[in-house]
């Protein structure tokens, strides 16, 4: 559900990741392809 969102969002468009338990700030043109890849796994 998350990926299927994020594809339709601004990549320049801020979003927050939680990351081993701290909060990341980062860019979904960034984020998106961790997130497809961890998928994958």
């Amino acid at each position: 559900i998350v990926i299927d969102t994020l594809k339709t969002v601004d990549p320049k468009r801020k979003c927050y990741r939680m990351i081993g338990g701290i909060l990341c700030e980062q860019v979904v043109g960034e984020v998106l392809p961790n997130l497809v890849t961890n998928k994958d796994q």
